[in-house]
């Protein structure tokens, strides 16, 4: 199994879908989840609640209320702590989250498929690996041209939309500078059609 700190190779032939990305440069794919704890313990589902519910594409409040957001999260995530938890432990597996472990294996078998000199990251939008994080390992490893993925099919604010939300402040706050090309609503995608059918 591969370090979620490092980034996944890929060693199969013949060219992806066209992407729109320039042939030579160092390129890469980010797969983006919604995120998980990083156990099952009372904190650390309180801070995973207290990040998701401070959203404020997660809880929507009126303009001027907005800065109940983070008090208002951290309070729901401590009323919801300790049985989010409980339900948590219940499908934890010895590989950690199952959200975790299948993001990670679909990284995997994306960069198995793609052409040689793509390299596959995955980040989450609560939790970890953070998206700041997976961004400075992204520019760590030179990658030029980046390709985002949302993991969700279908486009909503509160899903993909803050992702992404979150991806171009990430960008700015560390001045990173490689192309990037979101993938958004690709659930008209023949390739995802076909897997469903």
């Amino acid at each position: 199994m591969s370090s979620p700190n490092r980034p996944i190779g890929s060693t199969a032939s013949g060219p992806p879908e066209d992407l729109g990305m320039t042939s030579g440069r160092r390129r890469g794919v980010l797969l983006v989840n919604l995120g998980t704890p990083d156990g099952p313990d009372r904190r650390s589902v309180f801070r995973y609640l207290a990040q998701f519910l401070s959203d404020p594409a997660v809880i929507q409040l009126p303009r001027g209320w907005r800065w109940a957001n983070r008090p208002l999260g951290h309070l729901i995530a401590g009323f919801r702590a300790r049985k989010s938890a409980a339900l948590y432990r219940e499908i934890w597996t010895e590989r950690g989250s199952p959200l975790s472990s299948i993001t990670q294996e679909q990284a995997q078998a994306l960069g198995e498929i793609l052409p040689p000199g793509w390299q596959v990251f995955y980040a989450m939008r609560y939790g970890q690996p953070s998206i700041d994080r997976v961004l400075g390992e992204v520019a760590s490893c030179g990658i030029e041209e980046l390709v985002v993925v949302p993991m969700y099919p279908h486009f909503s604010g509160t899903s993909a939309g803050t992702a992404v939300r979150e991806l171009y402040s990430a960008l700015q706050r560390a001045g990173h500078h490689f192309s990037v090309t979101v993938r958004n609503s690709w659930y008209e995608d023949g390739g995802y059609v076909y897997a469903q059918a």
